[in-house]
């Protein structure tokens, strides 16, 4: 079996065939495999006699699926009798319970474009995709493949600076009625065009500070507030309000560990256009250490790793550049 596992629910299949075929084709580079669930095959199957653009898309992807796994090809496969956890489980269920079998055997994730079995997966601490305008193969796979550990952030850069359709649309139709409830990508992406107004940095409060500690406390405050703003937008940017709803997501609290939860939550679907896998590292060690106590030095670390966040999240807006020199300066005249 191979390292990582991706597996295709069908609406991701008919939506974006083009993406499933590039991630087989590049499967050897990234050490991962495409997984058909069985349900997926049967409601392909269903799906033949359907709308006739539905038909000839669902044909499409049939032909593939059988091309390739008559060839043998280790990029793709599919889910055999034997493979389950619980049996008698029936569309969703059934499809969730494939990807809980393989995540018990090698890092999973679920390509789906359906928020609610996404929420369900994420349930159960099974990371997912879902497509946005501007996802290819090679950001899927590097991504995947970081977050498995078998690739390091800075091979993973490499691989995306390389990439020609980095950031471009996928040119392949997509805007069928998805069938069995599944959400349309062209909804998903209407809403992310629609983004809120970037929140403005919040100011540190105009105090005469007593102490070091009361200084402290109120730059990592402004500091982690500022950054959950930003989170907040990017958020909303991402997905609609009810979307939101289907994937769990709550505003993070002001401290490091609750907003790393969501910085891995959504570490694929969401951030990974915002800053490089490296910070997630970075973030994950620097929430291990105490948020009190700072010497300049260990203070400074800190304002330079979550100052990075929020300019990484704000896309070096300069406002956010002018609000973090000015912590900065608070910080320098206090330990003078």
């Amino acid at each position: 079996m191979a390292p990582s596992t991706l597996v295709v629910d069908t609406n991701f299949l008919i939506s974006n065939l083009d993406l499933v075929e590039q991630l087989v084709e590049i499967h050897a580079e990234f050490s991962h495999v495409v997984v058909i669930p069985g349900t997926v095959l049967e409601e392909l199957d269903g799906l033949k006699s359907g709308t006739k653009q539905t038909s000839r898309k669902a044909r499409e992807v049939i032909h593939y699926i059988h091309k390739k796994l008559a060839e043998t090809n280790p990029g793709i496969r599919g889910q055999r009798l034997s493979e389950f956890v619980q049996s008698n489980l029936k569309g969703d269920d059934s499809i969730l319970d494939c990807c809980r079998f393989f995540s018990a055997r090698s890092f999973t994730v679920l390509c789906s474009n359906d928020r609610n079995l996404c929420a369900k997966a994420l349930t159960n601490e099974i990371k997912t995709v879902s497509f946005v305008q501007g996802m290819t193969a090679t950001l899927i796979a590097v991504h995947v493949a970081v977050a498995a550990g078998l690739m390091t952030p800075e091979i993973g850069e490499q691989f995306l600076s390389r990439e020609p359709a980095f950031n471009k649309p996928s040119t392949h139709e997509s805007h069928d009625p998805p069938p069995d409830g599944d959400l349309d990508m062209a909804d998903i992406s209407e809403s992310a065009q629609q983004p809120e107004t970037m929140p403005k940095p919040l100011e540190l409060p105009q105090d005469e500070y007593s102490s070091i500690s009361s200084m402290e406390r109120d730059v990592i405050k402004t500091l982690f507030e500022s950054i959950i703003a930003l989170i907040e937008y990017a958020m909303h940017q991402a997905y609609s309000k009810e979307e939101l709803v289907y994937f769990q997501y709550k505003k993070p609290e002001p401290t490091g560990k609750s907003i790393a939860q969501v910085f891995d939550k959504f570490q694929i679907a969401v951030f990974s256009e915002y800053f490089p896998r490296r910070v997630y590292t970075e973030i994950q060690e620097a929430i291990k250490q105490p948020t009190s106590n700072f010497n300049k030095a260990g203070f400074d670390k800190f304002i330079d790793l979550w100052g990075g966040v929020m300019l990484h999240l704000s896309k070096n807006d300069p406002s956010y550049r002018n609000a973090l020199n000015s912590l900065k300066a608070v910080v320098d005249r206090f330990y003078m």
